[in-house]
């Protein structure tokens, strides 16, 4: 009767993992859809660059049919407004004005008006401002992403539950970190929160489930 325990258990460990490898084929597809869109949504807004805190910043727009281009508005990263209605300096069809109140960090937004072709267009730049003038890119993400996803795939490869919660952990963090400092830059209500509420949601489930099979594998154990 014994036996017959101990295979039975070792029967629906064996079904668990099974079924855990399973769906780690959809987390890797979640992923590979983070990282086409991804592309997509850092397209989306004209971006500056990163530049260091409490430095004075050339704010830039190129116009080679205008006559004029303005900023209408200066958004500071708690979104209020540090300064609005300048008229930009011209230099042939580069249009320049630095501002040095960047005691915040966090993403920046300037709205430039210029009469292209004669019709006034309204423009909105980014610029991000961070403690040592980096930040994070492209590139980071998606090394930050197939880190997560490495570390949790390699959980399910080896059947250590240890590796998955780790990467769920990590999964989370980042999720936090897109909804405070954006996406590689961008940052946006509906799409930057929603990968960052899918990563949060991901990571959540991966680590708790993989965290209560191990206590049901270990409770089950030591009552043989």
């Amino acid at each position: 009767m014994k036996n017959y325990k101990v295979f039975k258990l070792k029967n629906s460990h064996k079904g668990k993992m099974e079924a855990i490898r399973m769906n780690s084929k959809l987390y890797l597809l979640a992923f590979m859809f983070i990282l086409f869109l991804l592309p997509i949504l850092s397209a989306t807004e004209q971006s500056l660059g990163t530049y260091k805190q409490n430095t004075c910043i050339n704010l830039k727009q190129t116009c080679s049919n205008c006559t004029y281009v303005n900023i209408t508005s200066i958004l500071a990263p708690n979104s209020n407004k540090i300064l609005d209605q300048v008229t930009m300096e011209k230099s042939g069809t580069d249009y320049n004005y630095t501002i040095c109140t960047t005691g915040l960090i966090g993403t920046y937004t300037y709205n430039t008006l210029g009469d292209i072709n004669g019709v006034a267009t309204v423009q909105p730049v980014t610029f991000e401002v961070t403690p040592s003038g980096f930040g994070d890119s492209l590139g980071f993400y998606f090394i930050m992403i197939l880190l997560c996803g490495g570390v949790i795939t390699l959980g399910f490869l080896v059947k250590d539950g240890w590796f998955v919660i780790f990467g769920g952990v990590a999964l989370m963090v980042l999720g936090i970190y897109s909804v405070n400092n954006g996406i590689a830059g961008y940052r946006d209500m509906m799409l930057t929160w929603a990968v960052a509420i899918f990563e949060i949601g991901t990571g959540a489930y991966l680590s708790i489930n993989s965290a209560l099979e191990m206590m049901d594998i270990d409770l089950g154990g030591g009552g043989l």
